[in-house]
């Protein structure tokens, strides 16, 4: 079975809320919470408590119709590898590999959806006509391969001569991102490849891109190099700006909710902690690295966006490997320490909201719901750390507690082994005010994405 959640602006309450989708049943609510708060639902309870609750009230279906009937979806090139994309006009897009993309039909079929579903199978069909064949593999060839390798060498003893003295151009064969670490020769398959028309099979990236380092497992075959001469080495990953902060001891949580209680002191080690969240811009050297794979959306300066805990995981391990920094999460602990900035206000500016200190839906007179703002755009906390509040939500390290009963005070991250939910901070720019305060704790399915989820990162220092 395929499930996948999907954030869907309800025409009659205008909540975002999350619809479950997959190839075994219709959308329904995904969250019970959320059917709980639906003013139909709640009618439909209270007419008859024997009414199923595994449904979608009829605005939201309406909704999730309009906004599929605006998708559009079609093959593309994404820096020489083939895709299937899915996107929304004005809006976010995805990507998917071809197998990806059939599973998505499955998914429309089952939400009634079969005119989006031949789009994705029609789309799928495009990218593998598009894509080329693999090759058989050096020492184990196929028949016919063979054959003509016998053919071949006869038609070279008869014009040996003209192919001496003629230059062979190199061959590069493109191969979807999903396939190349399958594709690429292994050592002894490459000492046998002794001709020099043969090329090893690479996967192109756009000039743009920056390439960084990766691990042996991650590494790509070499592109070859200009006909003008060496190719240029692969440039580092900018190591990441961050902030050190000293150690010091203050008081965790607030009596504003019970998830966030009870305040208790938490001693915190130093640690620096990265001045903004990731950027697209850090996001797409690591899709050039082969290292993650959502494509992002947005401008380079925009925070990245739409990502799992599972995502950020990804990020923080290729990171770390490409600047050579032991780089992680922070701590739930050490996040809060951060975003007070050393106070013990509401906010860090103080208990009252002002205008123009936060991104968050009430917070900004400017304030754009399509998009969290670029970071750098407000104000910095006083430990010089911005979007601490608001802008994406953050993942941290932790798994989630409902409450803090029992939880560490060393300020490291509270981990059991198998964990799912994990623990969400600062809010977002589609929260209230009351989610962007320092205390303020969510979680979410680390397994899942969603749009308005980021991150930063840490180390120990």
């Amino acid at each position: 079975m395929t499930t996948e959640p999907r954030a869907v602006l309800c025409g009659q309450c205008h909540r975002m809320v999350l619809v479950a989708l997959s190839d075994l049943h219709p959308p329904c609510f995904r969250n019970v919470e959320e059917q709980a708060d639906c003013p139909e639902i709640q009618e439909i309870r209270g007419a008859s408590e024997e009414r199923p609750l595994l449904m979608m009230c009829t605005a939201l279906a309406r909704s999730l119709a309009e906004e599929l009937d605006r998708l559009e979806v079609e093959a593309v090139d994404r820096g020489g590898v083939w895709l299937v994309a899915c996107r929304v006009p004005g809006g976010a897009h995805m990507t998917y590999a071809p197998g990806q993309a059939r599973g998505q039909a499955a998914i429309w079929d089952h939400a009634g959806r079969a005119g989006l579903a031949s789009r994705f199978r029609d789309a799928a069909d495009e990218v593998e006509r598009r894509t080329p064949r693999r090759l058989p593999r050096a020492g184990r060839p196929a028949p016919i391969l063979a054959l003509a390798v016998v053919g071949a060498a006869v038609v070279a003893g008869a014009a040996g001569w003209w192919f001496l003295t003629r230059q062979p151009a190199p061959v590069a064969i493109q191969a979807p991102a999903a396939e190349a670490a399958d594709n690429a020769p292994t050592a002894t398959e490459t000492a046998s490849v002794t001709a020099p028309a043969i090329q090893p099979l690479v996967a192109t990236r756009p000039a743009s891109e920056i390439a960084v380092p990766v691990t042996a497992a991650q590494a790509m075959p070499a592109v070859d190099a200009p006909a003008s001469g060496t190719a240029p080495p692969p440039e580092p990953a900018a190591a990441p700006d961050m902030v050190s902060l000293p150690g010091g001891s203050f008081a965790m949580g607030s009596n504003l909710d019970p998830s966030e209680m009870p305040i208790h002191t938490v001693s915190i080690k130093p640690f620096a902690i990265s001045r903004f969240p990731v950027t697209v811009r850090a996001w797409k050297q690591c899709v050039a690295a082969k290292s993650c794979f959502l494509v992002p959306t947005g401008e380079d300066d925009a925070p990245v966006s739409d990502l799992s805990f599972d995502d950020a995981q990804q990020f923080v391990a290729w990171l770390s490997q490409a600047t050579h920094m032991k780089l992680r999460l922070p701590s739930e602990a050490e996040w809060e320490y951060a975003a007070r900035g050393g106070t013990r206000t509401t906010y860090w500016w103080g208990d009252d909201l002002r205008p123009g200190m936060a991104d968050c839906k009430g917070c900004n007179g400017s304030h754009d719901a399509r998009r969290p703002a670029k970071v750098g755009d407000l104000e910095p906390n006083p430990f010089g750390l911005y979007a601490m509040g608001g802008g994406v939500a953050q993942w941290v390290a932790d798994c989630w507690h409902k409450s803090y009963q029992g939880a560490a005070v060393d300020g490291s991250a509270w981990i059991e082994a198998g964990c799912i939910a994990r623990v969400i901070r600062s809010g977002s720019w589609r929260n209230d005010p009351s989610d962007i305060r320092p205390a303020s704790r969510d979680h979410y399915d680390g397994r899942v994405r969603y749009p308005t989820h980021g991150l930063r990162i840490a180390r120990s220092l």
